[in-house]
């Protein structure tokens, strides 16, 4: 008795299952709409995706390098934080139905939910009437900050020293006398004005060394350091197999390939992870036949018209 969807506004009533109508059918029925720019204003019927709501949200404007356009997370941040405040929506009203027995029409639009990530700079806009600037991953209270050139050729080692105390161990980690004794680099401010020669001398002491051995080694320090991991070295990260986010599951057409479960692992009722997604249709005949009570010749039929299927690409969609 929960409803998500995200068409335009117009959409649900054109099918005639706008929240007038489900709720006529089911009053504890929860509906949640996650349209692009929500259900009123002159933008609520355009249509929209991921890239684009980036953009109008405000999001993009701050994210690059100095001095270059704004640019795209690179995914579909958008459907993320849409879909997760979504999910937080709908758990509130479950529980304010668990109070009134009513259900609720949730009206998520996503450029708001990404907006809200703009908290700083929608006040910054607001107080002192300047949009800022992009950084990178430059940080004015963190320096040095970001990612540095590493062994292999062609990787990279995130760093960020939060303060004073980062910088002392920073120093001594990788043994930079010079740094360390160095009065003007004492503070972040200090730092701060001489950025480029901080950053250049970590950078000639990431460039010779293995990635992961120099995050250990800073790590070891108290200094936060990662290797800047690609998507083959998840797959290969002892962390990740250790904690059991990988599982390896055998589905048919496939094989047995390795899959992420789930993140979060509750200690009386863990979640069980021993079986495949459904193959495409796999269940389709299982639930309309028990819970609709649909016969093997109204399935046939379906199945004819091209309602259902069990083949990807078979139906018309015209």
């Amino acid at each position: 008795d929960v409803v998500a969807e995200n068409y335009t506004p117009r959409v649900m009533a054109s099918f005639g299952l706008d929240y007038e109508v489900l709720r006529a059918a089911n009053e504890r029925i929860v509906l949640v709409a996650l349209s692009g720019f929500g259900a009123t204003g002159p933008w609520r019927d355009y249509s929209a995706f991921a890239f684009p709501t980036e953009e109008v949200s405000g999001l993009a404007y701050h994210n690059g390098v100095p001095g270059g356009p704004p640019m795209l997370a690179g995914h579909s941040v958008t459907d993320v934080f849409a879909g997760a405040m979504g999910a937080v929506a709908v758990l509130a009203a479950l529980e304010r139905r668990e109070h009134t027995g009513h259900g609720d029409y949730l009206d998520l639009s996503q450029i708001e939910t990404l907006t809200t990530f703009l908290a700083a700079p929608l006040l910054d806009a607001q107080l002192n009437g300047r949009d800022g600037a992009r950084r990178g991953n430059d940080r004015d209270e963190m320096v040095p900050h970001g990612v540095f050139p590493c062994l292999p050729t062609g990787e990279w080692l995130a760093v960020a020293v939060r303060d004073d105390r980062d910088w002392r161990a920073l120093c001594s980690a990788i043994g930079d006398d010079e740094l360390a004794a160095d009065p003007s680099l004492a503070t972040t401010a200090g730092r701060l004005a001489q950025r480029e020669r901080v950053h250049g001398a970590l950078a000639a002491w990431t460039s010779v060394r293995d990635g992961s051995g120099a995050a250990a080694l800073l790590q070891e320090a108290g200094v936060p350091a990662s290797a800047a991991m690609k998507p083959s070295g998840l797959l290969a990260d002892d962390q990740l197999w250790e904690t059991g986010f990988f599982a390896l599951i055998d589905r048919a057409v496939v094989g047995v390939h390795p899959y992420p479960g789930p993140v979060v692992r509750l200690a009386d009722t863990p979640a069980t992870f021993d079986r495949p997604a459904p193959l495409y249709g796999e269940h389709t005949a299982e639930v309309l036949a028990e819970l609709l009570g649909i016969d093997e010749a109204g399935l046939a039929e379906l199945r004819r018209d091209g309602v259902t299927s069990v083949e990807p690409g078979s139906q018309d969609w015209r």
